[in-house]
């Protein structure tokens, strides 16, 4: 079967030129049409022969060599010595990561802070309020008591932003010089202002059963208070800051 090579219609063997178009049907011009479905023979019997042992041959020449220098780092570079540092926050401390903790110190936020550090936090803040306080104190012993009634609300209104920080900013000015850093024990980043200060008052339950809940992290495996557990957040390590009553910018 030919066809016309110029417009491509069906040719008879009899036909002496194109009836579509007139070009002459000569036989070195004519295109032979092209294979359909069933003109090629079926394959061997058992089908194609499997690849010779070892596959097949490489390339004439071989594959090519790397680039000069080796091939480039990957994304982002190589991770720095000793591994990245914790999800917790902050940079990498000088000299590698992290000393490891006690067993049991570890978290998937990071490592677990132990009660000693998180003694050393509460006890700077107390600090702090206490200068807050002495002035206070002075003018009630030489002017009038309802120094004291300031001296009170001050000290009730600094806490309330110590809590807020530790909400917002997961740290109070202790924690940020001792290294610490309250995150939700879920999601891994700070709980927001509101629930800081709900945080604080979830510590009242660690007061009133004779202190025991504020001792909790010497033997719970997650390292928690009694307030801790009711608002689900753990306590971790950073690195140290420097002293300031506001979180630096």
């Amino acid at each position: 079967m030919n066809f016309c090579p110029q417009c491509g219609s069906q040719l008879q063997p009899t036909d002496a030129s194109c009836m579509a178009c007139g070009r002459a049907a000569d036989a070195p011009s004519v295109v032979p049409a092209l294979r359909m479905e069933g003109d090629y023979p079926p394959p061997p019997p058992g089908g194609y022969p499997p690849p010779p042992p070892g596959g097949y041959p490489p390339p004439p020449g071989g594959y090519p060599p790397p680039p000069p220098g080796g091939y480039p780092p990957p994304p982002g570079g190589y991770p720095p010595p000793g591994g990245y540092p914790p999800p917790g926050g902050g940079s990498f401390p000088p000299g590698g990561a992290f000393p490891p903790p006690a067993p049991g110190g570890y978290s998937p936020q990071g490592v677990l802070a132990d009660w000693g550090a998180r003694a050393l936090g509460a006890l700077v803040d107390a600090g702090l309020i206490v200068i807050l306080l002495i002035p206070f104190w002075v003018l009630e012993f030489a002017i009038s008591t309802a120094f004291g009634v300031l001296g009170d609300l001050a000290a009730l209104a600094a806490v309330i932003v110590f809590a807020t920080q530790v909400g917002q900013y997961g740290q109070s000015p202790g924690m940020r010089m001792v290294g610490l850093k309250c995150i939700s024990q879920t999601t891994g980043r700070p709980i927001g202002a509101g629930a800081g200060v709900l945080r604080w008052l979830a510590h009242i339950v660690d007061s009133i059963i004779c202190y025991i809940g504020w001792l909790f992290p010497l033997w719970d495996k997650n390292r928690q208070t009694i307030g801790d557990k009711i608002m689900s957040t753990v306590v971790i390590r950073v690195p140290q800051q420097k002293f300031s009553l506001l979180p630096p910018t």
